[in-house]
Formats: structure tokens, sequence, C-alpha cells
């Protein structure tokens, strides 16, 4: 072997060392987000048979994901692709997924416990994912269908932000020209990309200065004040404003977007605007949905609720002060565009949903006037968030289980409209 080969040789063995151990360093260091793949579909699904320490804001879970990469409460778990027992998928967003609560806390969780102690022998699957809507779910859904799996029943969590969500992810799919969504466009998505990216944490980090999927999509946590003075209100969000388009929308600063995600349903501007694109988007999806589950002959039930501000009131000054104490951030975005005036008893959000499933003929649950009936419903979230507390899944997971031992399709509740 010639001196020059012994070097390159050398060189070689020394990169390839040096690189393996910037690897281990950027595993050990990278944080949460190595957990995450970057899913042509999906778009920031988790990893199967995750088991590490989770943090939501000062809450602190042990968290597992099974063999699907679908938050779970035994670690190593292969989900089976026909079960001996009834099955039943929850999908939704971050409320369906129970962030900062373990599986057996999470409304899905509460779901399979109450209808097995009823007598009735289930397995619940937690398909829910933070920052998902109904498009993500849908490929979800189809995956884990045309992979064999089987459900008896799907309960699809529709979210207030999915209006939102739908938009931002729409704008970045591909569609099929009979109008099927195919997978995300752009160069992260590329196999040989994602690759590198799903399985180096090394790039991951030699990529952090610029956005990337992981960035955008899990949830800032609990809520705090902001402090000094507030954010200058753009005319977009004042009294009057013409309709906001969607382009539009992804202009505004993190701020007004944000105030906007969760209070799209009170502002004539987004109504007339980008939330009406959203709806339209995400109806279609729950379309997509709809006929899925008919064709392999799985009931859907889509599930309602609301958020705290959905829940506003000032006809009790006394325990609107304590709302917005315990809610700071998210009160004081909704009088951002509400002002003084109260909010209105029932939502553009939830009559909207109302009339989908009605015209739709889907099953529809809405848990709003349970989260209104409960004394003090504050209680029923984690303080300074917008996340149901362990008394919240409760409630909803109950009331789940209770609509779900229902053999025939659920009484429409319409009567609040009237």
């Amino acid at each position: 072997m010639s001196l020059r080969t012994l070097r390159l040789l050398t060189v070689l063995v020394t990169t390839l060392v040096g690189l393996g151990l910037a690897e281990l360093v950027a595993r050990e260091t990278y944080g949460e987000g190595f957990n995450i793949l970057v899913d042509p579909y999906e778009d920031h699904s988790y990893r199967p048979f995750l088991e590490y320490e989770q943090v939501w804001g000062d809450r602190k879970i042990r968290f597992y994901t099974n063999s699907l990469g679908w938050k779970d409460g035994r670690p190593g778990r292969v989900v089976e692709k026909r079960p001996d027992r009834e099955r039943i998928v929850v999908l939704g967003d971050s409320f369906a997924e129970g962030v900062g609560y373990v599986q057996e806390q999470t409304l899905s969780g509460v779901v399979e416990r109450t209808l097995n102690a009823a007598g009735r022998p289930c397995e619940v699957l937690n398909g829910g994912r933070s920052s998902y809507c109904p498009l993500l779910e849908y490929q979800r859904l189809k995956k884990f269908l045309n992979a064999g799996y089987h459900a008896d029943t799907v309960v699809l969590l529709y979210d207030v932000s999915d209006v939102q969500d739908e938009i931002y992810y729409t704008s970045r799919y591909q569609y099929s020209p009979s109008g099927e969504p195919e997978r995300f466009r752009g160069w992260r998505y590329h196999p040989w990309m994602r690759a590198l990216y799903n399985h180096s944490a090394l790039v991951r980090s030699l990529r952090r200065w610029t956005q990337h999927p992981e960035t955008s999509v899990l949830h800032a946590g609990p809520q705090v004040q902001v402090e000094g003075k507030p954010p200058e209100i753009p005319p977009e969000l004042k009294p009057g404003a013409p309709p906001i388009t969607a382009q539009r929308l992804v202009q505004l600063s993190p701020w007004a977007f944000g105030v906007l995600r969760n209070n799209w349903m009170v502002h004539p501007a987004s109504l007339a605007g980008w939330a009406e694109d959203g709806l339209r988007s995400s109806f279609a999806s729950l379309r997509r949905i709809q006929r899925l589950t008919r064709e392999h002959g799985i009931r859907l039930v889509i599930v309602i609720y609301p958020i705290p501000q959905m829940l506003y009131t000032r006809e009790d000054p006394a325990y609107y002060a304590v709302l917005k104490r315990t809610f700071p951030r998210g009160f004081a975005d909704r009088e951002v565009i509400l002002g003084t005036r109260p909010g209105p008893l029932v939502t553009e959000y939830e009559r909207r949903v109302q009339d989908f499933c009605r015209q739709q003929g889907i099953e529809l649950l809405d848990l709003i006037p349970d989260f209104q009936r409960v004394p003090e419903w504050h209680r029923l979230y984690i303080p300074g968030d917008l996340h149901f507390n362990e008394r919240g899944h409760e409630l909803a997971g109950e009331r789940i289980a209770e609509a779900l031992r229902s053999s025939g399709p659920l009484p429409f509740r319409s009567s609040r409209l009237h």
C-alpha cells in the first residue's frame, strides 16, 4: 500500500469516526424534534416504538408510541391487523393526542376504560397528533386501512383550529387530476432527503437555521402573559376590515395569525375570506373520510368541543375575572376581536359543523353544551393553556363512550340553534 493511499484511508476513517461521534452528540442534544418523522403524507408523524420523557409546559410524562407510531400506553406494543375485540380509532389533533397526559388519562384512554368496564370489550387506538387536520387524518386513516388494519368505529375530533391548518397544509399538497390528495410537495419530502433528515440528527442540526416541518407544527405550549406593551393591532383585526384572503392570512405577524387561529368564528373579515376556504377544504377532507369508512363498513362519529375562550361569558363579572387570570393570553386575544361585546352562544364553528353533518348524514356529538353545564368549567382545562386537563379528558371520554354505546345513529343535537 502506497503512502498516498494510506493517507487517504486515514483521512477517510478519521472523517467517518468524526461524523459518527458528531451524530451521537447531535442525537443527545437535538431534543424532542428528532422523535418526529418527515412524512410525505402526514408531514410530522411520530417514530414507531418511542419511549422517552415528554415535556409539556411544567408537565412531564413517560411517552410511548406503538408499531404505528401512534401514542400508546404500553412500550413496544405491536398493533394487530385484526384484534379479537371491537376496535375504535380516535383521530384528531392535540386534544385527541392528549398533550401533557399519559395515554390512560387521555379521552381515548377514558373511552376504552369506560366501555370495557361496562362489559363491552374493545380496543381504542389513539390516532391523534398535534396540529393535524382532516386532510392529514384522511391520509392517516387511508394508510391504516390500506395496510390491512381493521376498525369498527372511527371517532374524529374536529377542532376549531382545523380551519386554519387545512389551508396551511392544502397549499403544500399535491393532488391528482381527479382531486385526490397524493402527497406533500417540496424538497424535504424527496425520498433521499427525507431519508437523511429522518435518520440523522446531525443533518437536522445543520438545517436548523431555516424553517423545517417540526418547528412549524409543534405547539408553543401553555400560554404566557404578554409582558410590556401589547402588539399593535393590525388593520385586518380591527372592526370593519375587508375580507382577509388565505394568501394575506399567512403574511400576517405570528401574533395576529395566532389570534385568528382560535377566534375566526367571531371575526367577520375572516369569515368572509380565508375561513370560508378552510371550511370548504376541511369539509371536502371529511367527505373523503366518510367515503373511506363507508367502503370498509366502519361507523363514523364526528365530535366537536370548546376551547376556553369559546365559552366566553360576561354575565358574571367575577367569574370572567377568574377566566382572564386562568387563560390570560386566550382571553386577551378574544377581546382583540370582540372588544367588550359578549361572544355568541352558538359560534359559526359549531353551526357550520352541525349543518355539514346533517347534510352528509354523519353522526355528530357536540360536547360544547356538556362543558357549558359544568360549574366552574375552567377547571376542565390546563391552567394557562387551552387543552383539557385530566378532568376535561374524563368528561369528553365518558360522553364519547356513552354515545358509542348507542347502537343506532346519535340523536342530532340541534336544539341550541332555536
